[in-house]
């Protein structure tokens, strides 16, 4: 953001914090054993993600924090007759940005939206 004073053109960068919930389904192993708990597979994608964005630079994206210190929680989704747990791992993301256009890539990224 470029702030003008007088003759002077100050640029500010505007600090957003977002927060993301990663979806975890249990996976059942071939046999009785093998399984996989929607827990740790809410863990598990997030842990990928996080290390995604960490690794792959965004432009004109600074990213200050990333929390990983929320609690991994459960919630029933009714899909027809049947209910369904889900588990959902957060995580709380500091970003420093030159402007709101370079934030609409990373919100409308299609891992975020499911």
């Amino acid at each position: 953001m470029k702030i003008r004073i007088g003759n002077e053109l100050l640029t500010e960068h505007i600090r957003v914090r977002i927060r993301v919930d990663f979806r975890g389904e249990s996976k059942s192993g071939r046999f009785f054993f093998g399984g996989k708990s929607k827990e740790l597979m809410a863990e598990t994608m997030r842990e990928q993600q996080v290390a995604l964005l960490r690794n792959v630079p965004l432009q004109g994206i600074i990213i200050e924090d990333v929390d990983l210190s929320l609690d991994v929680y459960g919630v029933t989704e009714e899909s027809g007759r049947r209910n369904h747990e889900v588990a959902y791992a957060p995580i709380i993301l500091t970003l420093r940005i030159e402007n709101i256009d370079d934030l609409l890539p990373l919100l409308i990224k299609p891992e975020f939206r499911k």
